[in-house]
């Protein structure tokens, strides 16, 4: 993990990540929206492909105490 930023003006905490397996440093995606298997009522997070490999993982704060994503 390389940052953890509060977005508090949409109650959303980012982690940014080195992607290790990255393609190559100009590659970028658009936000995905993945919903967290198991969770009830679901959990989504968001999941988005910066430039220089940076891996973006947005999590609503009332979700930080759910499920893990990755349990």
């Amino acid at each position: 993990m390389k940052e953890i930023m509060p977005l508090s003006m949409v109650n959303v905490m980012l982690y940014i990540f080195d992607y290790k397996n990255c393609p190559g440093p100009a590659m970028k995606t658009d936000m995905e929206i993945i919903p967290v298997n198991g969770t009830s009522p679901v959990v989504e997070i968001g999941a988005q492909l910066e430039e220089n490999c940076e891996l973006n993982i947005y999590i609503e704060n009332k979700d930080l105490m759910s499920t893990s994503l990755f349990e």
